[in-house]
């Protein structure tokens, strides 16, 4: 056993006693002391305040204070230092009770020898000091935690301390805001998520106002107020999910820019080298054969040239118009429009110029027939949907153009009787360069419903079709009168 040196008080005003304990401590082995004797409590803290003692003998029983009362009258002021009670026969209970009050040891006065104090010195000591250790090791745990829980508080992330139950024990305050909820509510309701240790998950929040956020939770396991549990991060990335959302339309919308690019630039290629060939060959004729024409063979090489640049210019404006509408730079201005006459005289237009063997056939019914619309895009409307009534009619016939105002809206029909579009390319027909496939040699770019649903879309209204292959189409456009 290893030898231990201890510098011992003793309080005692018994010197019978106090010679007794004195012989004893020098017998014991394994044990150096330096004792010091106190008769009196007051002798033994005015030594206690000049040095410092590994260990104190109380006899309960002073002068000036007896039984318990010593015991706390002392431990109160120095508490560090362990104790062990001397007592009577008599007095084994109160001796006892100071030891359930934190008294290491007591001896019977009398009852024990030179072996049993060394024991119970060296364990008294060694109690102490580990009793110390341990209470040392609390501090800096409480410390620690009392540290780690201020970061956690602080933390910009979310922090949220749950137990192996899933039940929350703790909340910061950026826990509190990404959850819509006060701490108060949190604390002991179940978190509601699944979690995995050490694994990232992606959660969408949906808070108590209805808002939503996208959060990124990771957790980990540790200790809580000396308890095992697991510490929840909830950062928000709504900010950065936006962002990617945000890059990944505008990397959609650069595609499908750069798919337009390409379908204008073959578009434009084809449409062109048909009224360029009539523009050069009629020019060379003019320029070649020019005194042997005779007036209406020139007048007719100049009309040639006249309705190509026509073609040509309706081409460029609608290739113009759809870039626009792509990149949602179209101007709409509405104004108060009277519907019924604007349509009429648009539908009589069209009209002039047609073979006999086309009929556009205008009626309408209802009354308010003013709208608040832009009467640019109106035009485009009308124009192109009664265009395509009359070319994919190679046969001729009627075209009916139908206009009904209601107290809230206008609703306008164009049919015809024409070849009709087959249903596998109905749902395509309004997206930009897209025909039906069964136009055959009729001449087009596959433009005008595009800008035609542009131009509903603008007015908030919108257009749905009818056909049937052979039979014919109906066109139903419906615009609200007012915004």
């Amino acid at each position: 056993m290893e030898n231990i040196s201890a510098k011992i008080l003793l309080i005692e005003d018994d010197q019978d006693d106090a010679f007794l304990l004195k012989r004893l401590l020098q017998k014991a082995q394994y044990l150096t002391v330096d004792i010091e004797q106190a008769e009196t409590l007051q002798q033994a803290i005015n030594y206690l305040r000049q040095q410092s003692y590994d260990i104190i003998l109380l006899d309960l029983f002073l002068p000036e204070t007896q039984g318990l009362d010593t015991f706390f009258s002392l431990s109160s002021h120095y508490p560090d230092i362990p104790i062990i009670v001397l007592s009577g026969l008599a007095d084994q209970d109160i001796a006892l009770a100071a030891v359930q009050a934190g008294a290491q040891d007591y001896l019977v006065k009398g009852q024990f020898d030179s072996h049993l104090l060394s024991r119970s010195i060296r364990y008294g000591i060694e109690r102490q000091h580990l009793s110390l250790r341990l209470k040392q090791q609390n501090q800096e745990l409480q410390a620690k935690e009392a540290q780690l829980r201020t970061i956690i508080s602080q933390n910009a992330d979310g922090m949220v301390m749950i137990n192996p139950q899933g039940i929350v024990v703790f909340a910061n305050p950026a826990a509190e805001s990404l959850l819509g909820c006060p701490a108060n509510q949190l604390n002991a309701a179940v978190l509601g998520f699944p979690f995995t240790h050490q694994e990232t998950t992606e959660l969408t929040i949906q808070q108590p106002s209805g808002d939503s956020v996208i959060v990124e939770m990771r957790l980990v396991q540790m200790n809580w107020n000396s308890e095992s549990a697991y510490l929840a991060s909830l950062r928000d990335i709504t900010p950065r999910k936006q962002a990617e959302e945000s890059l990944r339309r505008a990397l959609d919308t650069e595609k499908h820019l750069n798919q337009l690019k390409s379908q204008i630039i073959s578009v434009v290629s084809h449409e062109y080298r048909t009224p360029l060939t009539v523009i050069l060959s009629s020019a060379e004729m003019l320029s070649r054969y020019r005194q042997r024409l005779s007036d209406v063979k020139q007048e007719q090489h100049l009309g040639r040239i006249k309705s190509a640049v026509e073609h040509l210019t309706a081409l460029v404006d609608d290739v113009l118009f759809i870039s626009k509408a792509e990149l949602n730079k179209l101007e709409f201005k509405p104004e108060p429009i009277e519907i019924i006459p604007f349509t009429q005289e648009l539908v009589s237009q069209v009209q002039v110029g047609q073979e006999d063997n086309y009929r556009l056939v205008f009626s309408n019914q209802g009354n308010g027939n003013q709208l608040n619309g832009d009467a640019k895009l109106l035009r485009q409307i009308i124009t192109n949907l009664v265009s395509n009534a009359i070319k994919y009619s190679p046969d001729g016939g009627n075209v009916g153009v139908h206009l009904t105002c209601e107290d809230s809206q206008i609703i306008l029909q164009v049919s015809d009787s024409g070849i009709g579009i087959p249903p596998e390319d109905q749902a395509r027909l309004f997206q930009s360069f897209n025909r039906a496939s069964n136009v055959g040699a009729i001449s087009g770019t596959g433009l005008g419903l595009s800008i035609v649903k542009k131009c509903v879309e603008l007015h908030r209204g919108e257009i749905t079709l009818t056909s049937a292959v052979g039979v014919g189409t109906t066109f139903t456009v419906t615009l609200p009168k007012g915004f």
